[in-house]
């Protein structure tokens, strides 16, 4: 079940965008809110999997609602859509500065609605999933890891095993930009093995743009220690085809408080709905 938020302080808005969702996305459950501040005090008890907020709000405008959301804790990956009806970008920057992963342009058109709606939705069950599995697999490390390197060796393997079989382009760069693992689904979009890439930057790997982009994402991450959701970016892969990718970039932990990578998580969204 996927839990879906909408604030607005115009009922009209929140009748519509409810029964939008509700019509789109399969076994929604839809909680709505007038008030960006109660829908903030209800988040801090029940982690949504999308949120859907308008702008100009009356109590709190958009970006501050979602600056104040993004500080909760569990919520910092979760995906925000601003729904705005203004032409001036500076509204926007506003809300991505806050950490928004999404705009749409008020009047809402249906179909632009279901496509993000649902692409995000995907994307945070990767994400979900992908925490999952790793909480499991580093309980289980944790437990055996005074059994011996063969153990560990065994759960290494098989977390690699499980991050090889998501349907996802995986990766972990270090502080200089350079990969330390790649899963198998981007190193075939590469047209490569996974330690071939080990080493490269993004740059030499995928184009000098797409490197560069990345590098500035790369370091944002490392200096806030917060993940980045909703990236949407395109490359060109080894056959040619050109694909559409929905990208989270997260901290990794070293331990005392430092990131030592950052864990970029893409969806290949080439063909959206």
């Amino acid at each position: 079940m996927s839990l879906i938020v909408i604030i607005d302080d115009q009922i009209t808005n929140r009748r519509i965008y409810s029964r939008l969702a509700a019509s789109l996305v399969a076994d929604a459950e839809v909680k709505s809110f007038a008030d960006p501040i109660k829908a903030l005090e209800w988040s801090k008890d029940n982690i949504p999997d999308i949120v859907i907020s308008d702008f100009k709000m009356g109590t709190m405008n958009g970006a501050a609602y979602t600056a104040a959301f993004r500080a909760q804790p569990g919520c910092e990956d979760v995906p925000v859509i601003i729904v705005t009806a203004y032409e001036d970008k500076t509204f926007r920057y506003q809300a991505l500065d806050a950490g928004a992963t999404d705009f749409i342009t008020s009047p809402v058109d249906g179909r632009e609605f279901g496509t993000r709606l649902r692409n995000l939705l995907r994307l945070r069950r990767h994400q979900l999933d992908l925490q999952r599995r790793g909480a499991h697999l580093q309980e289980k490390l944790d437990s055996n890891v005074r059994r011996g390197d063969r153990v560990l060796r065994h759960a290494e393997e098989m977390l690699r095993l499980v991050i090889d079989s998501v349907p996802a382009l995986i990766s972990a760069s270090d502080g200089d930009g350079k990969f330390d693992f790649i899963n198998r689904e981007f190193a075939e979009a590469l047209g490569i093995e996974p330690g071939e890439a080990v080493g490269k930057t993004a740059g030499e790997l995928l184009g000098d743009e797409f490197g560069r982009r990345s590098r500035e994402l790369d370091r944002q991450v490392f200096e806030s220690g917060k993940a980045i959701a909703g990236i949407e970016e395109n490359f060109e892969d080894a056959g040619g085809a050109r694909r559409t990718l929905l990208t989270t970039k997260s901290p990794l932990g070293d331990g005392d408080g430092g990131v030592l990578n950052v864990v970029t998580v893409s969806l290949d969204i080439s063909k959206r709905e």
